[in-house]
């Protein structure tokens, strides 16, 4: 009965703060790296773990992009290739960039990962007031990780503070956070995507065909602000790096056998 579910197993040390099936649900992937055999769903089984507790490798969040292709939220974000061996996946590819250095919160990669950008977005907790190292949005490149094994980071948008009256706090509590968002049903090569932030309200945020994201409406009058791109004249500049091996190398072993 789909309107009163029951409890039918319990797996100790089997959880993690988020849990994604995979294959069909015959596998689950914890963010702690944990992998789960629900191919009996009455008797699971800890099977394996995408991560090694070693490799310093970790995430928020994990998201099946395609049937056994998982993307990972996390430092850095992984590409992994569980179609051959569930409990062993293979790395595919890998991005991080200064920018993050604890990583991201959450991550999407539209139209079953075909589309050449891969969305994300992070945590900043406790921070009163906002920039662009805290809670932002962000766009990756996804053209050539086949070749390269690499994600590259094309451009990022942060909430700003405000005023209260329009709409954006002075100052916050839970922090200048993007926490989770959703693309549209359209959204191919560019688009529009929904955002929560904690205490920003919804916004409304446009990718366009080069990656550049610009904010289109929201509950919250005071708009955000991107991060300029490498090589901009006008404000403060980040210097965009991809460290597919700084924490966890995107060669096959190096953080799943």
């Amino acid at each position: 009965d789909k309107t009163q579910p029951v409890e039918i197993a319990t797996l100790p040390e089997g959880g993690g703060h988020t849990q994604t099936c995979v294959l069909g649900c015959r596998y689950a992937y914890g963010s702690s790296g944990v992998i789960v055999d629900l191919r009996d769903p009455i008797n699971p089984q800890i099977a394996g773990s995408w991560t090694k507790p070693e490799s310093g490798v970790y995430a928020h969040d994990v998201t099946e992009v395609s049937p056994g292709m998982v993307l990972t939220a996390g430092k850095p974000m992984l590409l992994l290739d569980a179609r051959r061996n569930p409990t062993s996946p293979k790395v595919v590819a890998a991005g991080y960039d200064d920018a993050y250095p604890i990583g991201l919160h959450s991550t999407d990669w539209p139209n079953r990962g075909e589309d050449p950008f891969i969305l994300g977005s992070n945590e900043a907790l406790a921070s009163a007031r906002c920039d662009l190292s805290d809670g932002s949005f962000s766009v990756w490149s996804s053209r050539g990780f086949e070749r390269t094994r690499t994600f590259t980071l094309v451009d990022s948008w942060a909430l700003a503070n405000g005023t209260y009256a329009d709409g954006s706090p002075a100052a916050g509590g839970m922090g200048c956070t993007a926490h989770w968002f959703d693309e549209h049903p359209t959204f191919q090569s560019g688009g529009v995507v929904a955002l929560g932030a904690y205490e920003h309200g919804t916004r409304f945020l446009y990718v366009d065909e080069a990656g550049t994201i610009s904010e289109r409406a929201g509950s919250s009058h005071t708009p955000g602000r991107r991060r300029p791109r490498t090589g901009s004249t006008t404000g403060s500049s980040t210097r965009s790096t991809t460290h597919a091996g700084s924490t966890c190398s995107a060669t096959p072993g190096s953080c799943a056998d």
